[in-house]
């Protein structure tokens, strides 16, 4: 039979479809509460920092959110591949969940593949049991020089696992994605290096200042795909280019060491503050001075922070008339932040500060309104191609400004006041224009 690919469409919708429901899916996750002994090992103290404070969200697409899905799924498989040759492997609790350990008052946290005992190394000795997934180019790197080199992440949760579980052996297993080659390499623990990681996480969760960076300039290998690069150097167009506000970017927030809970509590208010009331974040959230880049603070009050720009002009972050608010400040650029425009902001209180033309918010509250315009709706399996019809681009691969997934919809907003939207009950779709001034 002939190559019939030249017959066939160039863009399958269905998989489309499948990527954008897997984005959507992932990106709406909610963010651990926690510092991950599976990151740790992370050479960039300062990276660590920005996602223990909620301060980057990696933009993955949907494929990538499916590949995460396959290595999760490896793990039951070599656990089978061992109990197949007599090991005992022990991958849950009696809860049938997965071991977990804590430290840092239960600010820093992981969950291990399991432990095993009788490998044919040597049988009578208990291994703390971690799995993992490379493609062929790691894979040969992993084989050439180790897990501690090549992959000192990894190791790193290793020895917390070790540290925590009181085992002095792990056992690193790994499959090569494009052969199904196997790995096996036993970590000895180390104490030294085991207590010097814990030391590290709790600098980390305590610091309310930024740790130096690990490297001096932007723009390197470490640095290049980074989700925290532009906060970090300062090369967004935003004032404060964070995914949400949340209260450990204020300054009335402290992590707690007096309980195993992972507390944190609220210097403003005196409340104990949740995980959930976190991400929400109250009205007066003053953030964290080393998140911004472009001025200095230069005086502050119980729910004020002055700034000061470099060419001198003022603007203060707080809550209260002629105070720009931390939401206002994710909506702005830099450049706006000045003595002309806190002139006009005085005069205009109460007005909300857009981006791109867009008040933050729920998306579809946005755009359910006279002021949106249908570009087109039809069944959600065409939705892809329509889009690209009316822009010449992507819907899976164009970045979003914001998204919403609920019961009743599926909502991918994109910069230039565009929607596309699923509706879940009947699977039709629709693509809006916000056409009007904001509500």
């Amino acid at each position: 039979m002939g190559d019939i690919s030249s017959c066939l469409p160039t863009d399958s919708q269905t998989v489309t479809a499948i990527y954008i429901s897997l984005k959507v899916d992932g990106d709406t996750e909610p963010p651990r509460g926690y510092l991950g002994a599976s990151i740790i090992g992370h050479e960039c103290d300062r990276y660590l920092w920005y996602d223990f404070n909620d301060c980057v969200q990696e933009n993955f697409p949907g494929r990538l959110y499916r590949l995460f899905e396959t290595g999760h799924l490896q793990e039951g498989r070599m656990v089978r591949d061992l109990r197949s040759i007599g090991v005992t492997v022990h991958d849950v609790d009696d809860k049938g969940e997965q071991f977990g350990m804590s430290d840092v008052s239960g600010h820093f946290s992981g969950h291990m593949d399991g432990c095993c005992l009788g490998i044919p190394e040597a049988p009578k000795t208990w291994h703390v049991f971690e799995g993992k997934t490379h493609n062929d180019k790691y894979f040969k790197i992993l084989k050439k020089k180790g897990v501690k080199v090549g992959f000192f992440k990894h190791y790193a949760q290793m020895q917390m696992y070790m540290h925590k579980t009181g085992m002095k052996r792990a056992l690193y297993m790994a499959v090569n994605k494009n052969t199904d080659e196997l790995y096996t390499e036993r970590i000895h623990y180390s104490g030294r290096e085991s207590n010097e990681l814990i030391a590290k996480a709790r600098r980390i969760i305590l610091a309310r200042h930024a740790p130096e960076r690990c490297v001096s300039k932007p723009g390197t290998f470490t640095c290049r795909f980074c989700p925290a690069s532009d906060l970090c150097w300062g090369e967004s167009l935003k004032a404060l280019p964070v995914p949400y506000i949340s209260c450990r970017q204020c300054c009335h927030s402290t992590p707690e060491t007096d309980t195993d809970h992972g507390r944190w509590s609220c210097n403003y208010t005196g409340a104990t503050i949740s995980r959930e009331k976190q991400l929400e974040a109250c009205p007066h959230h003053i953030v964290l001075p080393d998140l911004i880049h472009f001025a200095k603070p230069t005086d502050s009050t119980d729910n004020s922070i002055e700034f000061t720009n470099k060419d001198g002009s003022i603007w203060v972050n707080g809550d209260g008339d002629g105070k720009w608010s931390t939401k206002e400040l994710m909506a702005c650029t830099p450049s706006s932040l000045n003595d002309k425009t806190q002139i006009i902001k005085e005069e205009f209180s109460g007005s909300e500060v857009v981006y791109g033309g867009v008040p933050i918010g729920n998306v579809m509250e946005r755009y359910e309104s006279d002021l949106s315009v249908q570009k087109w709706s039809g069944p959600a399996s065409m939705l892809n191609k329509a889009w690209e019809s009316f822009y010449n681009e992507s819907l899976a691969n164009v970045n979003p400004t914001a998204t919403q997934h609920d019961g009743k919809y599926m909502a991918k907003e994109i910069k230039g006041r565009r929607v596309a939207v699923i509706v879940k009950c009947s699977q039709t779709a629709w693509i809006l224009e916000l056409t009007g001034p904001n509500k």
